[in-house]
């Protein structure tokens, strides 16, 4: 995740963002109502949108089985309903199957906004739900039917692209705010998923709409409606660019640009042949007026394909595109695993922060000089955050209540490079061509064949590999549990960055014992 602080990375990003303003807390919003009159129309409009009888959408015939299975059809009303008016999502489940009890949003709906919930169950009875303030509701047994309205322009506008961002007719929305699904998914659920009344982008082919596996409603991702993607190739990728909000002053084709550029900045983090890291993805560039940033801010939900979504500047020009870092951050979030324990706060941001650092100087976006340059303003910027005695640990932990963001990315970013320094050092025989990112690439690879998510020890047996003796463990511990940044300044006084001590300005000595080095990290390869 990308944040907003004033100048690199800093803020959130693969941990979850901390909630936005009005996120819900300490309030209650049970209680039973009548159901809305839209919700009264019975099987018209799952049964219209997948071509379902009544009977089988509330649960009439011979009894079912598991596996459960989930069809959710979606309208979508871009100047909303009658009496509500505003961009709206009409959304009807029909549960086949038995019903668990307990259902949630994933992302909880912000306080201001309440959803009703009409449930009908076997025998046909309608029944009003609320969820509470963590997004969570019970259903009666024997649920049939769940339906409800996601107000999309109401829940939007408030710094979260999750919960929604948009204007005119495109809007992007993340599936975890506006699906709601079962709390705990029985195992071989199945998913189905139809969009009525827009074109739409989705992180999955239309073709396998039908029949997803549970993992789309645990991880939906980010959807778009009213515009579609186009498609571009990077590396034997199909990746799927969407825009939402408003037309940028420079028009769509300067953005596919400048976001095509920054996929083919991942390519160079990559080994050579390994193409881009995964098969296909969903990038979405949401328009945010008045903005001269290139990208404010920007986050990897981990869909299966992944999609991603960053705010665009509306008044950004080729320049702050040039100078831009967050569009190939959230990229380079791609070229490593989801992690499933601490290390989705710190080790997914150091890596991204890391290797779109190096790939933005061996793509000659940037200098050398405005690359380690950034790196030293980071190294001073996440000190000044930190206080006396703080760890890289302690901080990730607490990385939201603490708001030490630059603290956590920039001490990460240190303890990569750190760990590909001794990588390279460690494999003579390589002349130090191999280092972490072939580590990393490899671990992506290993993750994705085994369907599951890494974690930090992963890491350390994959660099470990690479260096052909053991070494990670200690140097990653004493980077977590040591002074928070203390290795800094040495290691860029080897690799001959001298920091001037104001903004990204630095010196490049390449007299430096560790010049040769920092070559190598500029151009890739030996």
């Amino acid at each position: 995740m990308s944040p907003g602080p004033a100048r690199g990375p800093g803020a959130p990003t693969g941990a979850g963002a901390p909630p936005g303003p009005g996120a819900p807390g300490g309030r209650s919003r049970g209680g039973a109502r009548r159901p809305p009159p839209w919700v009264r129309l019975g099987c018209v409009a799952a049964a219209g949108v997948l071509g379902l009888g009544c009977a089988a959408s509330l649960g009439a015939g011979p009894p079912r089985t598991p596996p459960l299975r989930l069809v959710y059809a979606v309208r979508w009303l871009p100047d909303g309903p009658p009496d509500a008016p505003g961009a709206t999502l009409e959304v009807t489940l029909d549960v086949l199957g038995d019903a668990p009890p307990a259902w949630l949003f994933a992302r909880p709906p912000a306080a201001w906004l309440e959803l009703g919930i009409a449930v009908t169950d076997a025998a046909g009875r309608l029944h009003a739900r609320t969820p509470d303030a963590d997004g969570r509701l019970r259903v009666p047994p024997g649920a049939r039917r769940l339906a409800w309205r996601y107000p999309l322009a109401r829940a939007a506008g408030r710094g979260d692209l999750v919960r929604g961002h948009g204007a005119d007719e495109a809007w992007v929305v993340g599936g975890a705010a506006y699906l709601l699904r079962p709390e705990a998914v029985p195992l071989g659920t199945r998913v189905a998923l139809a969009v009525e009344g827009a074109p739409r982008a989705l992180p999955w082919p239309d073709d396998a709409l039908h029949d997803l596996p549970a993992r789309a409603v645990i991880d939906p991702g980010f959807h778009v409606f009213g515009a579609r993607a186009r498609e571009v190739e990077v590396g034997g990728a199909r990746l799927r660019l969407a825009r939402a909000g408003a037309p940028h002053a420079e028009g769509d084709a300067a953005i596919e640009a400048w976001l095509a550029q920054a996929a083919r900045e991942v390519l160079s983090v990559r080994p050579p042949g390994a193409g881009f890291p995964v098969r296909e993805a969903l990038v979405v560039a949401a328009t945010l007026p008045g903005s001269r940033e290139a990208s404010p801010f920007g986050q990897v939900l981990w869909s299966d394909p992944p999609s991603l979504a960053l705010y665009l500047g509306g008044e950004a020009d080729a320049e702050a595109r040039r100078r831009d870092w967050v569009a190939v951050h959230e990229l380079c979030h791609l070229a490593h695993p989801p992690f499933e324990d601490e290390g989705r706060v710190w080790l997914a941001e150091g890596l991204a922060t890391y290797l779109s650092l190096l790939a933005r100087a061996r793509s000659g976006r940037w200098t050398p000089a405005e690359a380690w340059g950034e790196l030293a303003w980071g190294v001073r910027a996440g000190r000044a955050e930190a206080r006396p005695g703080d760890t890289l640990r302690g901080l990730a932990r607490e990385v939201h209540a603490r708001r030490a963001y630059r603290a956590v990315y920039w001490g990460a970013t240190v303890a990569c490079l750190a760990l590909d320094l001794a990588v390279r050092r460690g494999a003579p025989a390589t002349a130090g061509a191999r280092g972490l990112e072939h580590a990393v690439a490899d671990l992506r690879a290993r993750a994705q064949a085994a369907g599951r998510d890494a974690r930090v020890e992963d890491l350390v047996a994959a660099l470990d590999a690479q260096a052909g003796a053991p070494f990670a463990a200690v140097l990653v511990a004493r980077h977590l549990d040591g002074p928070l940044l203390a290795d800094a300044p040495a290691l860029l006084t080897t690799l001959g960055v001298r920091d001037r001590g104001r903004g990204e300005e630095v010196d490049l000595d390449d007299g430096a014992p560790g010049a040769r080095l920092r070559g190598t990290l500029e151009r890739g390869g030996p």
